[in-house]
């Protein structure tokens, strides 16, 4: 399985590579937007502020926590 971040996915660029990568059943992806994401089973969406530093940091913090 691969595993994607990707950023600003709720239009543009960021929601076609979203489309796109989960046209294949081996790819899961995590979206990060302000506004909603796509709907899709192996889709998940984050709602977070990229321009928010402490936003950021605790996202950061959390992913690091989950992985141990």
């Amino acid at each position: 399985m691969n595993y994607y971040y990707i950023t600003g996915t709720s239009r543009g660029i960021g929601r076609a590579m979203v489309e796109y990568l989960l046209s294949y059943e081996r790819n899961h992806v995590t979206g990060i937007s302000r506004s909603g994401g796509i709907k899709h089973e192996r889709y998940r969406h984050i709602p977070m502020d990229l321009s928010d530093p402490l936003a950021v940091k605790e996202f950061r913090f959390e992913t690091h926590k989950q992985a141990q």
